[in-house]
Formats: C-alpha cells, sequence, structure tokens
C-alpha cells in the first residue's frame, strides 16, 4: 500500500521497482512510497528487506522530485519551511558522500534551487551574499541580498559552517 492508499505490485518488472522505502521525512512526493503504517511494523520492514526494496536512487530522487518543487510556470514557488530545510539536508549529505559528482550535482542544481534570505525570501543562491559586515554597510543592511543562515541552523549543525559554506559558495552565493 502507497502513501496515496493505493495498492499496487512491489515490481513492475524483475528488474524495476515499483515502490520505495520513503526518503528522510519525504512520505508526499510522487514516487509511490511505502504508506508509513508498514514501513514503521518490524515485521514489514524484514518482509521489503527480503523483497530488496529499498530508496530511490538519490539522484533520480533529486532531479524528480527535489528539484520540481523549485520549477514553476508563474515563477512562483511556494514551499513549506520543513521541505526547505530537508532539501537542503539531502542535497547537502549528497555532496558530502558523493564528491565524486559533485561537479555534476551543482551543475544540475544551478539556477534551480532556491535559498531564503535573511528577509526570508526565496532567491536564487547567485542573487545573495555571504553576511559580513562590511556588505551588510555597504547595501544598507538590506535583509533580501543575504542568505538566512539561522534558517539553516540544523543543517549548519549537523554538517558544519564550512560545509555548508561550500556548498553555497559553489551555488552561487558570493562572498563579496
Amino acid at each position: 500500500k502507497t502513501q496515496s492508499g493505493n495498492w499496487v505490485s512491489p515490481y513492475i518488472n524483475n528488474f524495476t521497482p515499483n515502490v520505495f522505502l520513503p526518503v528522510g521525512k519525504d512520505i508526499t512526493s510522487e514516487y509511490n512510497f511505502i504508506h508509513e503504517e508498514y514501513f514503521n511494523d518490524k515485521l514489514c520492514k524484514k518482509f521489503f528487506n527480503e523483497l530488496e526494496i529499498g530508496t530511490p536512487v538519490e539522484f533520480d530522487y533529486i532531479r524528480q522530485i527535489i528539484l520540481k518543487r523549485y520549477i514553476s510556470s508563474s515563477g512562483e514557488v511556494d514551499i513549506d519551511d520543513d521541505v526547505l530545510v530537508n532539501d537542503i539536508n539531502y542535497l547537502l549529505s549528497y555532496f558530502i558522500n558523493n564528491r565524486n559528482k559533485g561537479d555534476e550535482l551543482i551543475s544540475l542544481l544551478n539556477n534551480k534551487l532556491l535559498l531564503v534570505s535573511k528577509a526570508n525570501y526565496l532567491c536564487q543562491p547567485s542573487d545573495l551574499f555571504i553576511s559580513n559586515r562590511y556588505l551588510q554597510c555597504l547595501y544598507n543592511n538590506d535583509k533580501s541580498l543575504f542568505v538566512n543562515d539561522k534558517f539553516y541552523v540544523d543543517i549548519i549543525d549537523k554538517f558544519g559552517y564550512e560545509q555548508f559554506l561550500l556548498f553555497i559558495k559553489l551555488l552561487g552565493v558570493k562572498e563579496t
């Protein structure tokens, strides 16, 4: 049974999975994620392991689910704060654990992913600066121009400020 309530076969064919274990806290995306009442049950988990049901391939999940949230024909994107944090958490984790694919990931994310400014606006990374006193004075403390570090505090605590800083700079956030 999927999160949407549909009963589906675990595999489309012998090699292609039709259902997946949820990725992090994402149980609502377009993937056929197993309903939480089943993936939280120990016997069901054992059964899923025997069927070799797992999470989606990470890079496919990024392309097909995460990035779709940031693309809108109207130009308006409305994403829940928890989803924004979970997305950056997932992406930074992928970046750290797959350094050999870092350039490919950054290329994929460029001009698509949005970050939260200190004014709580969603912005292209290339439109934002890393906050420092000189730039704040130069731009009259315009909060819409600086990355909101406080919004990402849990991510910074988990991965460290240096990793977070490296990641957002590669996405296009400016230092000066």
